[in-house]
Parts: structure tokens; C-alpha cells; sequence
């Protein structure tokens, strides 16, 4: 057998070689294998700050919002629940959350151990501002107890009321365009826009006008339905219980009530500050009111032809009763009765009784 030497030494070269690829595989798999056990993980929620009448709560949870770490270029986007999850190797780390429309929040460092997460929740604060101002009627008075909301669309309303001096302040407003409610007591609500800055105060003024409800009757005192009302330049039409409602300025108005079939009513009324209740009552109109008169008139002719028959009655009963009283008076004065035994007195002889007959004269003697 021959030997090649030259061969035997490539064969070892490559044997080395193998061996030495080996080992640094070997390696580089224990060194990853240690370097994954010791990476850990910040898992947590991004939620926004609402206001539960001026409390700071926890509100919805806020997607796409970005979740860096200082000294790291590991980061990570929330998902529709506000959730996210960012690998690290243990250490310390100081975690960044920026969402837009909400003031970027960064943590205090969060320690991050290995083979383990670490939760950390980060609430978002929107971008805001205060509204703050006065509501007061057309004459300037302060209106107190006025609401004022801001519709989030959450169950988390932001909202005030007014003091007694009518002031109001409205905090932790979006930044932007808004339309905030103001609903005075007794009055329309009505709705405002205001532009909020974000760190600003804006202020704003409100007049609300002074409401009056005209309730029109007929002289039965019914509702009127539908008739129109014009209080200086405001017109509205009653509703089924005969009301009106308009808002306008205090002082002196023009009234004017009219229905159909009805007389129209006009009049001055003063409208006085903080509201004010008007009955007016409308009687019939004119072919109407003819129309009720004969009515009327029919009625006590029916009623007097009933009680006639009555009234003759009464009238012959009163004319009996008052010729038996003649009779009896006129008896009464009549000369008592005489009795059998005494005999009128006669007149003397030489004069001769009343309807006496004249004496026959005797005859003479031997006739």
C-alpha cells in the first residue's frame, strides 16, 4: 500500500476545520440560547383620561398610539383595545406613549427582568382647555343654575352649572371646534360653538332670552288648539293644550291672539324678567255669538211656556182667597142678630110706623 502524505495532510486541514466550524456554531447557539434568557417584556393598556363631574377617571382605551423606550429602538403601536407588547433585555427602562390629540406621557423607569413581564398601563391625557364665562338675561341679570355640557359621546359628559352670580367654568375641553349645550331654567337649550386651545382659557358670554308661555282659552275654558300667536316679531301656533312658548326680550310687547271662528285679541302686555304665564281667552265671533243669543232666547221661551199653566193657577188661587177675605170683612160689619123675645121699639102713636097701613074708619051705628 502506498501513502500519500500530501493526502494525509489535506485530510487533517479539513478534519480541523470541521471541528473548529463545529465549535464556533456551537457557540454562537449557547450565546443566543443565554441572550434570549435573558431578554423580559412591558406589556400593558393605553387608556384616556375622562372627567366624572371634575374627577379624573379612566376612560376608553386609545388605539394606534405609539410606545417607544428610551435607549432602545424597540417599539410598539397599540391595537383597537389599547394594548401592546415590547421585548427588551432586563434592565431599566424609561417607557414614551404619543397619540395624537393627547399630550405625550412618559414613565418613570420600569425595571425589566428576565424571562418576565412587566406590566405598565399609561393613561393619555387629550389635549385640553377651559371655557369659562357668564350667563345672563337680555336686561343683564345673571342667570343661575344654567347646565352647561359637552357631549363627549361617552357616558362621560363634561359639565357645569351656573352660580348665583350666573359665572360658570367648563375644564378639561378638547382642543378644537365644540358645541357645548346651555339649557337656562325654563328656557330652549341652545346650542354654542367655542374653539378650545390646547393650555388655553377662552372665555364666553351668554344671554339667554326671557320665555313666556301664552295659553289661549275659549270662554269655556278649553285649549284652543292651533291658533297663532305673535308676540312682537315671534310668531308660534298653540299645541293641543292651547300653549305657545316663545323666548324674546323683557319690556313692553305687542300681543296678538287670533284663532278661527274666534274674535283675534290684541293688546300691550309687559314681559317681565325671568319668565312669564299669559292666559288669554277668545269668545266666539260674530255669526257665533248671534247664533248663541237665539239659542238663548229659544231656551226662555220654552222655559216660559212651561210655566204658564203655573202661573194661571197661582193667579185664580190668589183672586179666590181675596174675594172670600171681602165677604168675611163685609159680614163682620153687619148688625148682630136679634132674638125672638124683644120686639122693636115703636115709633110713637101719633106717628104711624114705616109702611104702616092707613086705620079703615068704623062705620056708623045701625049700619
Amino acid at each position: 500500500m502506498v501513502f500519500n502524505r500530501r493526502a494525509g495532510i489535506e485530510l487533517d486541514d479539513m478534519a480541523r476545520r470541521l471541528l473548529l466550524a463545529a465549535f464556533i456554531l456551537t457557540a454562537l447557539a449557547l450565546l443566543a440560547g443565554s441572550a434570549a434568557a435573558e431578554d423580559g417584556w412591558i406589556s400593558g393598556t393605553v387608556n384616556e383620561q375622562q372627567l366624572l363631574l371634575g374627577i379624573p377617571v379612566i376612560g376608553d382605551p386609545v388605539s394606534g398610539a405609539t410606545v417607544s423606550v428610551n435607549g432602545s429602538t424597540q417599539t410598539a403601536t397599540t391595537d383597537a383595545d389599547g394594548k401592546y407588547n415590547i421585548t427588551l433585555p432586563a434592565g431599566n427602562y424609561s417607557v414614551k406613549v404619543k397619540a395624537t390629540g393627547y399630550n405625550t406621557n412618559s414613565t418613570d423607569l420600569v425595571p425589566v427582568a428576565a424571562n418576565t413581564t412587566t406590566a405598565l398601563d399609561v393613561i393619555l391625557v387629550k389635549q385640553n382647555g377651559n371655557l369659562v364665562g357668564k350667563v345672563t338675561d337680555e336686561a343683564g341679570n345673571p342667570v343661575a343654575l344654567t347646565s352647561l355640557v359637552y357631549r363627549t359621546g361617552t357616558l362621560f359628559d363634561i359639565s357645569t352649572i351656573t352660580g348665583s352670580d350666573g359665572t360658570y367654568v367648563l375644564k378639561g375641553l378638547p382642543v378644537g371646534t365644540l358645541n357645548v349645550t346651555v339649557t337656562a331654567p325654563g328656557v330652549t337649550p341652545l346650542n354654542m360653538t367655542v374653539t378650545i386651545g390646547n393650555g388655553q382659557t377662552t372665555t364666553m358670554f351668554i344671554t339667554v332670552k326671557t320665555p313666556v308661555f301664552v295659553t289661549v282659552l275659549d270662554t269655556g275654558g278649553a285649549p284652543i288648539f292651533g291658533a297663532t300667536v305673535t308676540l312682537g316679531n315671534l310668531t308660534k301656533i298653540t299645541d293641543a293644550n292651547g300653549t305657545a312658548f316663545l323666548e324674546t326680550n323683557p319690556g313692553p310687547q305687542k300681543l296678538t291672539v287670533s284663532a278661527a271662528g274666534y274674535r283675534s285679541y290684541r293688546d300691550s302686555t309687559a314681559i317681565a324678567r325671568g319668565g312669564n304665564l299669559i292666559t288669554v281667552t277668545l269668545p266666539k265671533n260674530g255669526a257665533e255669538a248671534v247664533d248663541t243669543g237665539l239659542l238663548a232666547g229659544l231656551a226662555g221661551v220654552t222655559c216660559l211656556l212651561f210655566l204658564l199653566p203655573a202661573i194661571l193657577v197661582i193667579v185664580v188661587i190668589m183672586v179666590v182667597m181675596m174675594r172670600r177675605r171681602k165677604k168675611k170683612a163685609a159680614f163682620d160689619t153687619s148688625p148682630p142678630p136679634m132674638d125672638r123675645g124683644d120686639a122693636p121699639p115703636r115709633p110713637p102713636s101719633d106717628e104711624p110706623g114705616p109702611r104702616a097701613p092707613p086705620e079703615t074708619p068704623l062705620p056708623p051705628p045701625g049700619q
